[in-house]
Order: C-alpha cells, then structure tokens, then sequence
C-alpha cells in the first residue's frame, strides 16, 4: 500500500459520517408476526444506489481530483462488503436450509439483495431482521440511496402482497450508533488520569518490567473525533510540531504529569499493546480472542450470549490447565461483549536460528515441502507458530465441547447438530454466524490494556479472581460485568482501595510448556490438521472426516515421534532412563491399540538387542497394522477375478498394490515375532491361525513349483504367474488377519 492509498483510506473514513435507518424493516417485521397469521412466505429486497461519478456527500469535503478515484473505492468496498456467504452459513442448520434464499446482484450503477423466506415457523422476528440487517454494513453510509421492498405471501392468495415499500432514511451515524466522541474528553481524561490506570499500562509496554526497559512493545492508540468513530494512530503530535511514534517517547520513567499532557494534546482514548518488542522483533504475548458475530448478537440477547461465552471460556481454561498443563490465562474483558485470554511468553521462549524454530516436534507435521518453501509458514515465523498452536488449543476445545452448553434457544432455533457450526477460528471462514475464535492478533498484532471502548465507553478489566485465579463467579453475569466495568465504578474503587483485581497480570509460558503441547498425545495431532487443511477449512469438515483425520494423525504422529527420539537417544549417555520413562508415559497417554507390540520393540532397542533401522521398521509395520485394523478395515477384503484387474489396470494401481503387499508381508512378520515372544492364555488359537498361515503357504508354493516346471519355456506365462501368485499370498495373509484380529484387539 503506498502513502496515496493510505491518505486516501483516511479521507474515506473522515467521509463515514452517514448510516441508514432499518428501524421501519424492523418494525415491519415484528408488526407481521403480530397481526398477520399465518404467513406461507416472507420477502425482502434491497435497492442500493452507491455514487457512480460524484456524490453529494463528498462534494465539499474532497479534492476535485480524488473524487473519482473515490467514487471508484467506494463502489469496490460496498461490492466486497455485501459480497456476503450468510446463505452458505445458513445451510449448515437444518431447520433453515431449506426455508431461506438470498440473491445479490452487482450492476454498475446499483446493487440488489433479495432475502426470500419459506416456512415461517422456523423463524423468529428477531432471527429475520438479523438476516436483514446483516447487509447494513457501515459502507452503506457512502450511497446515494437505499430503498427496501417488504412482500408477504398468505395462504390461498397467488400473487405477493407487498406491505413495505420505502426509501430508507439516511441519519448521521452519531445518531444511529453510541461510541465516544470528541465531548467526552473530559471523562476519558478523568479515568486516564489516575496513576494506577499508568502503572498498568506500563506493565503491558514493558512486559519484562522496568530493569528490562530495552524490551518494550509497539503501541497503538484510540484518538477521539469530533463526529466519527475513535481511529487507531500509532504516532503522537509533539509540542514543537513532530510527529514520533508513541512507544519512542513513552518510558517506565515518564511522569504522570508528562503522561497526562501527552493524551490531552493528541486526544487518546484507550491503549493497545503489541505482542512483540519494538527493536528485535520478539514474541511476548499470546492471545486468544472471543468475539460474537454481529448475527448472533442481532439473533439473541446479550444475557444468552454472554453465558455462552462464558460455558466456552470455562471449557477452554480447564483444558488449557488440565489436558495441557498451562498456567490458568488472565481472562480480561474486551469491554463491549468479548472475552481476550491473555498469556505472557517467558523471554527467548520461541528461538528460530538460521530462520527454522528449533522444536524438532515441527518436522513430524504434513506437507513439509509447503512448509519449508513458505517463509511465513510454522516452521519459519515464531508468530505464525504461536497463532497456530493457540488455534489447535481451540480446535481441540471445540471438538470436545458438550452442545448441550449452548443455551437451548439457540440449539433449537437454528438446529445445531455440531459444536464446528457455531465456532470458527479463522477470519476468512465463511462461516457468517458462527463465533470467531480469534488468534491473529499473536500475528504482530494488538490487544486492549486496560482502556476504555471505543464503542461502549466500559473499561476492559480483568474477570480473574485474585486468590483462585479463574472467572469470579459475579461475572457470570452479563449485568454485573457491564456495572464494574463503568468507568466511574472502576475510578470509585481505585479511589477507595479496591484495586487487586485489576493488577493481575498474564501468567507466563515457559518453553518446556510448549514442548509438552507438541507431544502426539496432546496438541501435535491438532496442530496437523491445521496445516492439512488450514485453519480456514478446517471448522468446514463433517465430524466424521474429522474424526477420520484425527485418528490418522494420532497414529502418524506418534510413531514418528517416537521414531525421533529413538533417533536422537544416545545408548550410552547418563540420560538414557529418563528417556525411557518419557517414552513409556507417552505410550501409556496415547490412543494406539498395539502398546504391548511397541513396549517390545522398545525394550529390544534400549537393551541394545535390535538397530535402530531394524526397530524403524518394526514400528512402521505396527503403523500400517493399526491403520488397516482399525482406519481402514474395508482394506482387509480378499481379492477376486474382478478386483485382481482392477489393481493391475495400470502401472500406479500395480505399484499401490505392491506397497499395500508389503505393508501385509511385513505386518506378518511383525506379529509372529510379537505373538512367539509372549505366553498368552489364547496361545493355542493363535499357534492355530499361524499353523493355517504356513499350511496355506507351502500349498501355494507347491502348486507355484508345479507349474513353472510345465510352463519353463514360456516367458509371459511366468510373468502372469508371478502376478497370480502375489495375488494368492495377499489373500493368505488377509485370511491370517482375520483369524488373528479378536486375539490382537484382546491382547493390545
């Protein structure tokens, strides 16, 4: 973006001072459900005028050359904005799927959104307008015209009747929507000035406290305006005319007086930390952001959605502390209707020589050649890295999160089958209901200290109680949340004493904390679905390709683990027990069926009875066993005439099924080695099923032998046979996994 653009964005928001009124579709709507029953079909269309060439707004307020080009950016901005994917996330709930149809059309000189709704008893009033209203986005403010058309259809009439046809009334946005202004500087001023609201701002640009000034973050600042929304400026007006940025002027040493001049003479409302330092770009923050869609927030009351928040935060800090062993987070409210869990980073926690992260754990994941070649991927950037283990810790809560904590109106208005249809963590999902679970700002981003909002004027406070350090029980409550958060209420306290909740600050991650996220029992096989599928796609999958999924990289992940520590163990060294044990408890964690197999294997190796290659394919035959017992069972079917074409159509269908042979052949060898080492109490059946493998075996080579001896001359005889005799022992061996599989399941 070059300082043309970046100019030209700022004259387009100085421009925003306008909103339209959809107050008459709203009252429209609840008025039908009142008096007219029963309704068969609802629909509402949207005509938008955007300026074409020049606009009356921006008549006087713009230069004569810059009116076109904005005229331009306006168009593109109202088309992406209205470009909406609300009928992709409407079809995720069953009960709306088949009752609501949206339509936009872009021309040239308008746009049109038509918004038909069947079977009316699926919808509420309120569930209808926010429909509606979610294509009142804040760049309609820049049209010339918006007109809406509200039809109906009864029963036994034929054609619609329409009840609604208006121009909407275009207001100023002070009017239509509450933020801070200019006015209420001296308020603002009254809260900032209090010297512990500085002591605990600094404590966030100064993470590592004051002896370790050097390391500071990047701060960014709401500055009030006269008729428009607070906008973020990161640079600060100086008494004799220069701009700096605000981190450059602000120290542990500035005085309160000094502090106090700085946010009068440039106007400050609030303060954003960076999560990473000014000078050597390090990460000392983590953050996870939960946000309500503005549907849901249209849909439901704040009361109900507060106490989803609150049932999802819960959920979150008991597995961030119990499944995953973190320190319990600051739980800090956003100061609108959010919630931000907030971590600090232990300093050289996340190191990257000769730009690769050293955690060793990261080359076990998929699609490494992606990863290695992309500079911004998880292996090279420590705030990619961050953001995505934050956003696996989501992945996994959401997964395991009960649907019956959803408050029971929005289970059954929408019809929620799947925890994934409500939640989304990632920004481009296109998912329009659903929750963001916001990780980007760990992406060199912000996040609120201590402020005030620049829309609810509530200051963001911590929700922690001091002495347990989770969620205090009053704050369950939305009401009691919006009560403390006053900045009078907060100022008043402050006055008297009562300040302990809001000095709590995030506790830290250490680096063996990460290590033990990245084992394959906890947080390795998430993060692996992350970079399979990215972090977009990922919430899209049914839960049966999830489940599919997870369970692969459960399995892959812990045999490669286990394979790289083998690798990396020196058999002679002092630590070799404590090797032992860590492998041990990562075994008895997993989720694997053949532990007994594994815990052979691995005495063989630690005892110095096998190579390490020798025991690498020993895991990668007990890999394969489990993925065709258990993932792929349909695998396990025996080959007849037909199939036996089918694998030999092609030379990559033949290749597929030789490595599939060899798989079986060294799975079989696995498990009579495995089977002949332990005294089982069902060791008959199993000398059994391996006296009919063998039986089975001579058999097929005496008939082989047979017909190569009356068949020498002919050489494409010999190829076919070959082909027919793999085909033969396949089939053995799928008979002798057959027999085996009860007594394996039992045994592992």
């Amino acid at each position: 973006m070059t300082l043309y653009d970046t100019n030209l964005n700022y004259a387009l928001q100085e421009l925003l001072l306008y909103s339209y009124d959809f107050t008459p579709i709203r009252k429209k709507i609840f008025d039908l459900f009142m008096r007219v029953s029963p309704l068969v079909e609802l629909q509402i269309i949207f005509s938008i005028i955007p300026p074409i060439k020049t606009s009356s707004l921006i008549q006087d307020n713009v230069k004569s050359f810059q009116k076109k080009e904005i005229c331009v950016k306006i168009y593109e901005m109202i088309r992406n904005s209205l470009n909406s994917h609300l009928e992709k996330s409407l079809n995720r709930f069953p009960k709306l799927k088949q009752s609501s149809k949206i339509e936009i059309k872009n021309n040239t000189d308008r746009f049109s959104i038509s918004i038909k709704i069947k079977n009316l008893k699926n919808f509420t009033p309120k569930l209808i307008f926010a429909i509606a209203s979610h294509f009142n986005v804040n760049v309609l403010g820049y049209c010339d015209e918006v007109r809406a058309k509200i039809s109906i259809l009864k029963p036994k009439l034929h054609k619609p009747e329409v009840v609604l046809n208006t121009k909407l009334k275009r207001v100023r946005a002070t009017d239509m929507r509450k933020f801070l202004t200019l006015d209420d500087k001296e308020s603002v001023l009254e809260f900032l000035k209090q010297p512990e609201v500085k002591k605990i701002l600094l404590s966030n640009f100064y993470p590592y406290g004051a002896k370790k000034s050097h390391i500071k973050t990047e701060i960014t600042f709401d500055v009030l305006k006269e008729r428009v929304i607070a906008q973020k400026r990161r640079r600060i007006l100086l008494s004799n005319g220069v701009y700096k940025l605000l981190h450059d002027v602000i120290t542990p040493y500035t005085s309160n007086e000094e502090f106090l001049k700085i946010i009068s003479n440039n106007n400050i409302l609030g303060f954003y930390s960076s999560v990473r330092t000014t000078k050597t770009q390090e990460i000392v923050t983590a953050i996870i952001d939960i946000d309500i869609s503005r549907f849901l927030r249209t849909s439901y009351s704040i009361l109900i959605i507060w106490k989803l928040i609150i049932a999802f935060t819960e959920d979150l800090i008991r597995n961030l502390t119990s499944s995953f062993q973190l320190p319990t987070p600051l739980v800090v409210f956003s100061g609108n209707r959010g919630i931000h869990l907030v971590y600090r980073l232990e300093k050289d926690c996340i190191n990257a020589d000769f730009n690769y992260l050293d955690f060793s754990e990261l080359y076990i994941l998929p699609s490494q050649k992606y990863l290695v070649k992309n500079k911004n991927s998880i292996l090279h950037s420590k705030f990619t890295f961050m953001r995505t283990l934050m956003q696996a810790i989501l992945l996994y809560t959401i997964k395991n999160f009960a649907i019956q904590k959803i408050p029971k109106l929005i289970r059954n208005q929408l019809g929620i089958l799947n925890t994934t249809d409500l939640f989304k963590i990632s920004l481009h999902s296109n998912n329009e209901i659903g929750i963001l679970l916001d990780t980007t700002p760990n992406n060199s981003g912000v996040h609120r200290c201590f402020s005030i909002h620049p829309k609810s004027g509530l200051v963001s406070i911590p929700l922690n109680d001091p002495i347990t350090k989770l969620i205090a029980k009053r704050f369950k409550e939305y009401n009691i949340v919006k009560k403390e958060s006053n900045r009078k209420f907060v100022i008043d306290n402050i006055k008297r004493g009562i300040k302990a909740s809001y000095f709590q600050f995030p506790p830290v991650i250490t680096k063996e904390h990460i290590k033990y996220l990245l084992q394959p029992d906890t947080l390795l096989p998430y993060l692996s679905l992350i970079v399979r599928f990215s972090d977009r796609w990922i919430t899209e999958r049914s839960t049966m390709s999830m489940k599919y999924w997870l369970d692969i990289y459960k399995l892959n992940n812990f045999y490669d683990y286990i394979k790289s520590i083998l690798l990396s163990i020196n058999l002679n060294g002092k630590n070799i027990g404590s090797f032992y044990q860590k492998i041990v408890l990562i075994l008895k964690r997993s989720s694997i069926r053949t532990k007994a197999f594994v815990m052979d294997i691995l005495d063989d190796y630690f005892f110095k009875k096998a190579s390490f290659y020798s025991i690498k394919a020993r895991l990668d035959a007990l890999r394969h066993l489990e993925f065709y017992y258990l993932l792929k069972s349909n695998e396990l079917s025996l080959l007849n005439s037909e199939k036996f074409e089918l694998v030999h159509k092609t030379p990559f269908d033949r290749k597929k099924f030789h490595q599939k042979f060899i798989h079986f052949f060294n799975i079989t060898l696995v498990l009579l080695v495995g089977l002949s080492k332990n005294n089982l109490q069902i060791k008959s059946n199993i000398d059994l099923a391996i006296k009919k493998l063998y039986f089975r075996l001579e058999l097929l080579l005496r008939e082989v032998n047979l017909l190569r001896s009356s068949n020498r001359d002919n050489k494409n005889f010999h190829d076919q046979l070959k082909m027919v005799q793999i085909a033969c022992m396949y089939n053995i061996l799928i008979k002798f996994f057959r027999n085996l599989k009860p007594f394996l399941l039992l045994y592992s």
